[in-house]
């Protein structure tokens, strides 16, 4: 962005205000930063600067022009500000989500933009499976771009492979039956190259949250992505600086929070809980909650979601638990089934 924009403070938007115009104009504000752009007002009449120059005239034009309203920021807002924001919300509803992919999922959790999501479960039950899945429907579905930090999942290749399998529904390891051909692998991955962007400080770099982010910042800006992934959270190079770890916990989830909202982007985090006993009567692990993460219950408090995936190994089957919505319009508390089919990495009702 300094790059393109090295020595303007103010960048103006004079673009179309229609639906499809108004939307592009917020696409190209939330790359380059909303702070630094203006977007242009017009009369009732008009809905770009050529109308308002035909309709009324230059001084009328130079008047829009010098009227650019600034995208609110600086933490200060008045109902005047965002009173057309409140009339919109008022006639088209809440901000609409996405499909998960799985019909019983969505009735308790679908993918909003400007959210995140914590994820637990316990070590091999399916987390980033899950999440993968989910990231690979929402692409389809949506058009969605991902940008993923991985660690569990590297080297690359083997992730990409992964993805592969989901996308075509056929195994990538050519040990399995009804493998992909190398035209549907060549396909798949050049599918992947589309949707995915990988994380990855280098070597001598330290995973710190903020890094991370800041790779993500530059994924929006030169990719558009609108989904972020980190698994697992015990990965990244925590620096607590003299903060107790709960305290720095709270700070960081709540520098997520921030980062989704102000990139309209949407933030998977996995985390794993702390060690579970296994019931003596059944022998099965119980089901996590956000509350058994390691750390912190800020966890759960600061999280806009959180869902659990936990497998049952006798039944071979996979629960999806939903335990913390904060709107109700995006889902509610509950569980479904699902099977996994390892050939694949997919998830069926």
């Amino acid at each position: 962005m300094d790059e393109i924009f090295p020595n303007y403070n103010r960048v103006f938007l004079i673009m179309d205000s229609d639906h499809v115009g108004s939307r592009f104009r917020d696409e190209i504000a939330r790359r380059i930063g909303y702070e630094k752009c203006l977007k242009a007002v017009y009369p009732v009449d008009c809905k770009d600067i050529n109308d308002v120059l035909v309709k009324h005239g230059k001084p009328k034009a130079l008047e829009v022009v010098r009227n650019c309203k600034p995208y609110p920021i600086s933490g200060k807002y008045n109902v005047s500000d965002i009173y057309s924001d409140v009339i919109r919300l008022y006639n088209d509803g809440y901000a609409p989500s996405v499909s998960t992919g799985w019909d019983m999922v969505n009735r308790l959790y679908t993918v909003r933009q400007k959210e995140f999501t914590i994820v637990t479960g316990i070590p091999s039950h399916g987390k980033s499976a899950f999440i993968d899945h989910l990231m690979v429907n929402i692409a389809v579905e949506k058009n969605w771009k991902f940008g993923i930090y991985s660690p569990e999942n590297y080297p690359f290749e083997r992730h990409i492979a992964k993805l592969c399998e989901i996308y075509t529904g056929k195994p990538f390891d050519r040990r399995y039956q009804g493998f992909m051909s190398e035209q549907e692998a060549e396909s798949a991955i050049k599918w992947c190259n589309k949707h995915f962007v990988f994380i990855m400080p280098e070597d001598e770099e330290e995973h710190t949250l903020d890094r991370i982010l800041e790779l993500g910042k530059a994924s929006i800006f030169n990719d558009g992505i609108k989904g972020l992934l980190i698994d697992p959270w015990n990965e990244i190079d925590h620096q607590l600086g003299g903060d107790p770890e709960t305290i720095y916990i709270s700070k960081s989830l709540s520098k997520i929070r921030r980062f989704c909202r102000k990139k309209d982007v949407h933030t998977w985090i996995i985390a794993h809980p702390t060690k579970l006993q296994k019931d003596r009567k059944t022998g099965k692990y119980p089901v996590p909650t956000p509350y058994d993460i390691a750390g912190s219950a800020h966890f759960r408090n600061k999280a806009d979601n959180c869902v659990c995936i936990w497998r049952d190994f006798e039944e071979m089957v996979t629960k999806f638990y939903s335990q913390k919505i904060r709107f109700k319009e995006i889902g509610r508390v509950g569980n479904t089934s699902l099977k996994f089919d390892i050939k694949n990495n997919r998830f069926y009702e």
